[in-house]
């Protein structure tokens, strides 16, 4: 059992020592943006839409993921939890990942965001899709597809289900 906390705990200590943390929000182009605080939750976004229920705001730097790969190198896999504001942060990406996934959520067009988001990396890439409800870690679908099959499989099988209200998307860069 020693062993086993000891190798938890060198791999958590070899993972400080290349935690570098950057306050900066992502985003289609460097420059300025506001942080909106929901006033609920304390979440935050650089989305305006959420100006009806805010907490406060501050101006925060705006960086791209571009930048982010020169400066530290290009991610096996990059998680994308930004409260609707997915789009433009891939916006600022113009190379392939090998793994990334998003947020979606079936209520007021958030699909449609879902489904820009994967056009924007079939820019990049060809791409193939799967996907996790509600924050369980399983994928779904046995086999991964093209972006046009997903969208044929989540109107099927996920579309105006309850367990499908929302969760992430995966998306493998090939």
């Amino acid at each position: 059992m020693n062993s086993i906390a000891n190798s938890a705990t060198d791999v958590v200590s070899a993972t400080k020592q290349h935690l570098q943390i950057e306050e900066v929000a992502l985003g289609e182009s460097p420059g300025l943006a506001t942080l909106y605080v929901r006033e609920s939750s304390g979440q935050t976004s650089l989305n305006a839409a959420w100006e009806g229920c805010l907490a406060g705001t501050s101006q925060v730097p705006v960086s791209t993921l571009d930048v982010a790969i020169e400066q530290f190198g290009v991610p096996r896999y990059c998680k994308i939890d930004v409260e609707g504001w997915e789009l433009h942060v891939l916006q600022g990406l113009s190379r392939s990942i090998s793994l990334i996934s998003f947020e979606y959520h079936q209520n007021d067009c958030k699909m449609r965001d879902a489904y820009a988001c994967l056009d924007r990396l079939g820019t990049l890439a060809r791409i193939e899709v799967n996907i996790t409800p509600r924050e369980k870690s399983t994928l779904v679908l046995d086999n991964w597809v093209d972006a046009g099959e997903f969208r044929s499989v989540f109107e099927r099988i996920c579309e105006g289900k309850d367990r499908f209200l929302y969760g992430d998307l995966f998306v493998r860069m090939l």
